[in-house]
């Protein structure tokens, strides 16, 4: 469990630390080599905490199986969690390649991460998401949640953009 919440706690912060930072070299319009090497830091720790929380995922799912706590596996909230550690993860590999646009993959690496800690939060607790007493059900609530919070995040990450490039703007350009 300890694993997990490093992992957590690394990928929250490193896409945090992300979006600091690639809001300020995005300000002016160009990145610096400074501006790179913070934001090749941030995407290191980010990297090695979906590794962690790939790893410890899995390791939950064999601790559950291996000491006959099957009923683990039957929360919403541990298989939404899972689902949205396996969608940082593409996402991760779509913004490598450049598949997928900053908008939406800034967007889902900072609304997933977060969303992942709260969501193990409420599995520390033993917090469970029931809808009409269908644990799968649950998820599927729990994840349109996650998907209108990512594209209100994203709305709100243009925002942010948007009035930094205004303000960093020169008088009388705007």
């Amino acid at each position: 469990m300890i694993a997990h919440i490093i992992g957590t706690i690394l990928g929250v912060g490193g896409a945090t630390m992300i979006e600091i930072h690639l809001n300020k070299a995005l300000r002016d319009g160009t990145m610096d080599a400074v501006e790179r090497n913070f934001l090749g830091a941030d995407f290191l720790i980010t990297r090695i905490g979906m590794g962690i929380a790939i790893l410890s995922g899995i390791g939950f799912i064999v601790e559950y199986y291996l000491n006959n706590q099957l009923f683990r596996l039957e929360n919403g909230v541990f298989w939404a969690k899972m689902i949205i550690i396996v969608i940082i993860t593409i996402n991760a590999y779509l913004l490598h390649k450049h598949q997928i646009s900053l908008y939406w993959g800034s967007a889902f690496s900072f609304v997933s991460w977060w969303t992942a800690m709260l969501l193990g939060t409420f599995l520390t607790n033993s917090y469970s998401v029931v809808v009409g007493g269908n644990q799968m059900l649950s998820a599927i609530v729990v994840l349109v949640s996650y998907g209108g919070a990512v594209v209100i995040g994203a709305y709100i990450l243009h925002k942010i953009r948007e009035s930094l490039k205004v303000r960093s703007e020169p008088e009388g350009t705007k």
